[in-house]
């Protein structure tokens, strides 16, 4: 655990590889599997993907927007939670972050292939906690996720800039940074192995 908090001091996070068992991962994708099958079944829906889940997707408007409601319910997101709670809940995390409370929240992000509408611009991922300014975020792919993939980069060591007000130049929902805050540390592609965790 000192290691990491070294890690997160110098470059802003740290990775643990395999945080997330095969087994849980495993049951994240039968999950989806029934909930596309039922889909696909119920609304008599002509599969073209290998992947089901970008055609129930592609249906759009409200039920894309339901469906996406159920998916945040998919009981493994629970259970990350539960390890990430377990993880935080020692006397080192406690001393470094001098935290008395934690709060843990959960969401799913699902993206398909090619879409680019919801791609998030630049961003710190501290906007959506403006109560405190101890703010933790966790990301754990549940499948492999790479440049080529769909993946999100990260810009090591600029967590040091501290909080930077956010502008909202192309979308209302997804705050930005301007490029001149960040141009001169080095962004790359996370490249990941589904269950690991990035903090």
């Amino acid at each position: 655990m000192n290691n990491k908090i070294l890690e997160f001091q110098e470059n802003g996070f740290f990775i643990i590889n395999n945080f997330v068992k095969a087994k849980l991962i495993d049951d994240f994708e039968s999950s989806i599997i029934k909930i596309c099958d039922e889909q696909i079944l119920s609304r008599n829906i002509l599969q073209t993907n290998h992947e089901p889940l970008i055609d129930l997707f592609k249906i759009g408007g409200e039920y894309r927007k339901n469906l996406y409601k159920g998916l945040q319910q998919i009981e493994i997101l629970h259970n990350i939670t539960n390890l990430i709670h377990k993880f935080f809940n020692n006397d080192i995390f406690f001393s470094f972050t001098k935290m008395d409370v934690i709060t843990i929240d959960s969401s799913l992000r699902v993206d398909i292939p090619g879409e680019r509408k919801y791609l998030s611009p630049v961003h710190q991922d501290i906007y959506p906690n403006y109560l405190t300014n101890k703010h933790i975020k966790v990301v754990v792919p549940l499948r492999d996720i790479s440049k080529q993939k769909g993946t999100m980069k990260i810009y090591p060591g600029s967590h040091k800039l501290g909080y930077i007000k956010p502008l909202y130049k192309n979308n209302k929902m997804f705050p930005s940074i301007e490029s001149k805050h960040y141009d001169k540390y080095n962004g790359h592609d996370l490249d990941l192995n589904a269950g690991s965790a990035i903090f």
